[in-house]
């Protein structure tokens, strides 16, 4: 009997009847009609699988964070979630665990109080108060559309994050966009790290110093790992320096939409 022949569904390449992907674009040769039994094995094996997906990279990220992304860097990305896509997922679930449990309060701090500056009449300059004032009220602008714009303010900051540290760490050679990616996989790392404040600051208060330190000990932590064979002390001052500049880079963002504001509303 005559074996029929068999074509990709997706580009049309000519597959052997084995053949279980196309070695042309990479797709499954026996695919089916989606299906709600597709759609239960895209879910568990896409995000679910323990050997791959999202909960893979997630305990990567935590059990050996510097060894997993530098062989994500260097090629061994198949049982790895994407990076880009994990911070999407990740923010999206950390703004809707923020709404459950605290009310959508504000993911990056409280508001700044501006309900009169100088009540006690001790400051005799009343352009200074009133300068004061303004830039109190929009850094609560700022930091409120922040606050709802919370998955795309967290892409926004990554190329600057990844500036940073390709400035901190220009001698080991890693491209710009090598530290896109490494800084998806540590800005995913925080966002966890964050989901764990909102649950925890639900009996506990004032838990924001603690998951700075927490964060900075994390990336420490990963960068040891990640440059395993250099000098830990010069590994640890550079992701010091890194994490130095990527702030002043966010405050300086932040200063310049405040003065944008005042500008525009004189």
């Amino acid at each position: 009997m005559e074996k029929r022949e068999k074509y990709c569904k997706n580009c049309s390449q000519h597959l052997v009847l084995e053949q279980k992907y196309c070695h042309n674009c990479g797709q499954r040769a026996d695919t089916h009609r989606i299906n709600y039994h597709f759609l239960l094995h895209e879910i568990q094996h896409g995000i679910f699988h323990v050997d791959k997906g999202i909960l893979f990279t997630i305990k990567e990220l935590f059990t050996r964070p510097g060894h997993s992304i530098r062989e994500y860097i260097e090629g061994k990305r198949q049982s790895h979630f994407k990076p880009a896509l994990l911070i999407m997922i990740l923010a999206t679930v950390t703004v809707l665990l923020n709404h459950w449990i605290n009310g959508g309060k504000y993911l990056m701090g409280d508001t700044v109080s501006v309900n009169g500056i100088d009540k006690t009449g001790e400051i005799n300059d009343e352009q200074f108060v009133k300068i004061a004032n303004s830039i109190g009220e929009n850094f609560n602008i700022v930091l409120t559309w922040i606050n709802e714009h919370f998955a795309i303010s967290m892409l926004l900051m990554i190329p600057f994050f990844a500036f940073a540290f390709w400035l901190a760490f220009r001698k080991f050679r890693l491209n710009f966009p090598e530290w896109l990616v490494i800084s998806c996989f540590i800005t995913g790392q925080g966002m966890l790290l964050y989901m764990v404040l909102i649950v925890l600051g639900k009996k506990f208060a004032n838990l924001n110093s603690i998951f700075f330190l927490s964060l900075v000990g994390v990336i420490v932590w990963t960068m040891l790992q990640y440059f395993n064979k250099s000098r830990k002390t010069s590994i640890v001052l550079r992701t010091l320096w890194a994490l130095f500049i990527y702030y002043a880079i966010f405050v300086g963002i932040i200063l310049v939409f405040i003065f944008a504001i005042i500008l525009q509303n004189r």
